[in-house]
Order: structure tokens, then C-alpha cells, then sequence
């Protein structure tokens, strides 16, 4: 009887038939996969900063910018008018900073030399050539900076034409922010505090530049 059953067994095992061996194309696992497969997650890298450039708004010297400051606006002259147009519809007011780049200001190397920094201008205006009834200026680095040669160099709250040194060639950076709120600083402030409150409520900015070689 054991033998019998071991019989039948060894049948059931083995019927004669041999299995083929798998195509190439056979290798799916029939044992399904449990794992989620990985995601990678996707940041917005762009900037937010309230610093960037905004599409439209242009700000136009009475020179190409990048190219050389007319002697009419080097040296004591009054400021050039500016004009600009594409306004952030959401601003409350703009503010203006003119800086040489090339002169940083002793213990604040942060912060270029400021030749003009002003703000709540009405965002109503497209020119500026002076102050605007309402609006708030700094003293500029003529005033707060030391700067010893005041003969030449304009030295006032307000508006301070470029006037780099003989033999030097100097860019000047003209900014002009849209704020999102005005700016609560008296006029006369020192121009590194009320650029810092311009920036801290700027959504952004258009820029230009002029260089004046001496």
C-alpha cells in the first residue's frame, strides 16, 4: 500500500513534460510591487524678492543707458528729468536712489555712495526733474559722507551731481522703485536709512546707469 501511494505521488510530480525555457521577452515578475516608486518634488526657484525687475516698467534717462553722463548733468549741475512709464498697478507711491557704484562710503560697504535718494513721489507722475510736492529726501553722502571736496561736489539734502575725482571713470545707478507703502522718515534722514526703508517695501524696480569719465 506504501509503495502504491509513493507511486501515485512521484506521478503527480512528474508527468513527462518538460518546461520550455523562457523567451527573452519573459522576465515580468508575476509578484506585484507594493513600494511607491519615488517622486522627486518640484520648488518654484524663482525670485520673490521685491528687488527684481518688473516687465514694463522702464525708467528713461535724457541719455542711452550705460552710456556717458552729458556734461550738462556732471559736476554741480541740477538733476536730469527722468521719465518712466509702466507703473506696478498695485504701488502706492515710488521713490527714486542714484548711487556710485564705484564709491563706497567708509563702514557701510553694503551700500554705494549716495548722490539722491527720495520717496512717496506720487505714483500718478511719468517725469521727475525736482522734488514733488510731498515726497521725502535724504541727505545725500555729500552731506553724511565726509567727502572733502564740496568745491565741485554738490553738498545738500537733495539731489548731488556726479563728480568723480580727475583722471577716474565712475557708473551711476538710478533706481526707481514702486513702493508698497510710503515710507514714514522725516526729510534730511541719512540716505543709508531711508534707501534700507525703500528697499524693505519696494515690489520692484526699474533701473538704469550713465558713467562719467574725468
Amino acid at each position: 500500500m506504501v509503495a502504491l501511494f509513493v507511486l501515485l505521488l512521484g506521478a503527480c510530480s512528474d508527468d513527462g513534460r518538460e518546461m520550455r525555457e523562457p523567451r527573452p521577452d519573459q522576465n515580468q515578475s508575476i509578484i506585484p510591487i507594493t513600494e511607491p516608486p519615488t517622486q522627486s518634488l518640484a520648488f518654484d526657484s524663482a525670485s520673490t524678492d521685491g528687488m527684481d525687475a518688473v516687465p514694463d516698467f522702464t525708467l528713461l534717462l535724457p541719455w542711452m543707458s550705460g552710456a556717458d553722463i552729458p556734461p550738462e548733468f556732471v559736476c554741480g549741475s541740477s538733476a536730469p528729468t527722468l521719465r518712466w512709464s509702466g507703473v506696478p498697478t498695485d504701488a502706492v507711491g515710488l521713490a527714486l536712489v542714484v548711487t556710485d557704484l564705484d564709491a563706497p562710503v567708509a563702514g557701510r560697504p553694503e551700500m554705494p555712495f549716495v548722490h539722491w535718494a527720495v520717496a512717496n513721489i506720487d505714483r500718478g507722475l511719468s517725469a521727475l526733474d525736482s522734488v514733488p510736492a510731498g515726497a521725502v529726501q535724504a541727505a545725500n553722502d555729500f552731506v553724511t559722507g565726509g567727502v572733502a571736496d564740496t568745491a565741485t561736489e554738490s553738498s545738500n539734502i537733495g539731489w548731488g551731481a556726479p563728480c568723480p575725482p580727475p583722471g577716474s571713470t565712475h557708473t551711476y545707478s538710478f533706481e526707481l522703485h514702486a513702493l508698497g507703502q510710503l515710507i514714514e522718515l522725516p526729510d534730511g534722514s541719512p540716505a543709508a536709512d531711508l534707501v534700507t526703508s525703500i528697499e524693505a517695501v519696494s515690489l520692484g524696480r526699474a533701473t538704469a546707469s550713465g558713467v562719467v569719465r574725468r
